[in-house]
Parts: structure tokens; sequence; C-alpha cells
């Protein structure tokens, strides 16, 4: 007989897990900010609620199969100690035009760094301005 465990949690309408963080930070009107600025964040992992911060470190060119794309640097503040190591353990770049695609993830582990890299990109809702050969 398995019996189900079932938690109920109260959310705001604005509470992401780690993954919907990347999403909501397309939303940031990055135009009116300034490096360093800090957007707060509240996100449930491992059922908590943790109040953290995305962090806007600047503008930065990652080189891709399609060329060279104009990004914006964010670092989501992490809790540290729990999956990462330092607070500011993973960096986002996000292209930097209207669409704000997820170009590179990337985060340093103990033998080296794991990356997530756009591999491909589809119907795009503006026409991109970030891209470079």
């Amino acid at each position: 007989d398995h019996k189900e465990n079932v938690k109920e949690f109260d959310f705001t309408a604005c509470t992401h897990d780690m993954l919907s963080v990347i999403y909501q930070m397309r939303t940031l009107d990055f135009k009116k900010m300034i490096i360093g600025e800090e957007v707060p964040v509240e996100i449930f992992l491992d059922n908590e609620f943790y109040e953290v911060a995305m962090i806007y470190k600047g503008k930065a060119v990652v080189d891709t199969k399609f060329g060279k794309i104009k990004c914006l640097k964010v670092i989501p503040k992490v809790i540290s100690g729990r999956v990462f190591k330092d607070e500011e353990a993973v960096t986002v770049y996000v292209s930097d035009d209207e669409n704000k695609i997820p170009v590179l993830i990337e985060t340093p582990i103990s033998v080296g760094s794991v990356k997530a890299i756009l591999d491909g990109y589809e119907n795009l809702r503006n026409a991109s301005t970030a891209i470079s050969n």
C-alpha cells in the first residue's frame, strides 16, 4: 500500500523555479539598468521559498555556430551551500535584442564547468539584431 505524501504551499503570483528565473529575466528592461543592479526574485526550491536576485553584469559577445551574438550578462544569485558553492555560480547570457534568447548558461563545477549553449532557434517574434558573422 503506497501512501502519497501531499504538501500544500501558498505561492505568490511571481514565484519561480531555477529555470523560470532565466525566462523571467527576458522581461526586464536592461536599457534602464546599471551594471551591478539587482532585481529581487522569489524562487521555490526543495519545498522552500527563497528571496534571491538577478544581477546585471553588463554586455558581452558570445561566439556560437550562428556567429558572434551580442549578449546581456546576468548572474542569478543562487543559494550557496545547496547546489552551488558560490552565490554567483551561474552566468546567463541572453541576446541583446528584443528576443532576449538564452544563448549560453554556464556554471563551474569541481572538474571544470558545465555549459548549455544555444543549438537552434526558429519563429522568433522579432528579427534578431544581435547576431553578426
